[in-house]
């Protein structure tokens, strides 16, 4: 997806973790997210949760979910979790 990105012209930036992906958000501004939810140490409806939460306009980024699951109750669990 990274290679895919770059190669539309698009800046990028990867972690690794739900933790680490709320610690970038929050040093520098994103237009969007791309948010895999089977992450380590926090996954990523807690990550989106967590943004989702934040008392400024951080919160109000575009959070995308990327997840291989088709499943209708995946995609509320997503969506619950405040994910677009």
């Amino acid at each position: 997806l990274t290679r895919t990105l770059e190669g539309q012209g698009f800046q990028v930036e990867s972690v690794a973790s739900g933790t680490e992906a709320i610690s970038a958000i929050m040093q520098d501004d994103f237009q969007l997210v791309i948010m895999d939810v089977f992450l380590p140490q926090m996954n990523g409806y807690e990550a989106a949760q967590y943004i989702r939460s934040l008392e400024s306009n951080k919160s109000n980024i575009p959070l995308i979910a990327f997840t291989s699951s088709t499943n209708e109750r995946d995609k509320q669990i997503c969506i619950d979790a405040g994910m677009n």
